[in-house]
Parts: C-alpha cells; sequence; structure tokens
C-alpha cells in the first residue's frame, strides 16, 4: 500500500486506511506514518478490528473516520470507535451507522426481526456477516 505525502512532506496514511483490514498490514502501515507507537500512558494502541484500520488513540477521546467506500455504506455518514484508559471500549467500530436506508432495510427482510429490540439486536450481527462477505469479494 502507497503512502502520501502532504504539502509539508509528512507521511500520511491513504484516503481509505480501512482497506488495510489485517493486523499486520494495519500495524505496518500505523509504523509507516508514526500513529501505532509513542502516545500518551494509557492510549489505546492502534490496530485492524477486523475491519478498519485504527490509528493509537489518546485515552477518553472517539477516534472517527469516514465511512468506507463499499456498496450498501453511506460515505457521508461517520464510523467511531471510543478509547478508554488504554482499552478499547468498542471492539469494533459501530459501523452499523454507515448501512444505506436499503441495506437497512435488506438486512430487515433477511433477519425476519418485527420488533424493534430484535432488529436492534440482529442488525449488527447480519451486517457483520454481510460486511464479512462484501469487503472480501
Amino acid at each position: 500500500m502507497a503512502l502520501t505525502s502532504n504539502q509539508e512532506g509528512e507521511r500520511q496514511a491513504p484516503s481509505q486506511p480501512w482497506l488495510v483490514s489485517t493486523q499486520n498490514d494495519c500495524e505496518q502501515l500505523l509504523k509507516n506514518i508514526g500513529r501505532l507507537d509513542g502516545q500518551p500512558a494509557g492510549s489505546c494502541r492502534g490496530g485492524s478490528d477486523g475491519h478498519i484500520c485504527w490509528a493509537t488513540q489518546p485515552k477518553d477521546t472517539t477516534a472517527t473516520q469516514n465511512c468506507p467506500s463499499v456498496t450498501g455504506l453511506d460515505t457521508t455518514k461517520v464510523v467511531s470507535r471510543r478509547c478508554g484508559n488504554g482499552v478499547w471500549l468498542d471492539a469494533v467500530g459501530n459501523m452499523t451507522v454507515c448501512l444505506t436506508p436499503e441495506l437497512k432495510d435488506l438486512i430487515k427482510c433477511a433477519s425476519g426481526a418485527s420488533s424493534v429490540d430484535a432488529q436492534q439486536t440482529l442488525l449488527p450481527l447480519v451486517f457483520t456477516s454481510l460486511l464479512f462477505f462484501i469487503l472480501k469479494l
């Protein structure tokens, strides 16, 4: 994966670093741009959540990225992941906010969920499976 440079000559991640979803590739990318180590005590270490590559994040903050450019996801929305005191509070970024209305409807139909509680429980599970399939294409 090629790195780009900004006007000051600093190395930057590609416009869509979430395309680097393996832990090794993500850590290499973050090392190359200086965003893996060297952060204050209590920071959450950067790495892949299996879908998105997240830079090391200071404690008690929220990392955000635009939703990936993948069919069924709205790139105008923002996915987030919270860092506590040295621990990611979210195992993965909350990508359900990225779903287009059409994909949400498709997932609701596929899950057969009729109640709001059932939809809120099943939607992330079905979405994760569907996203895994889409990203592997």
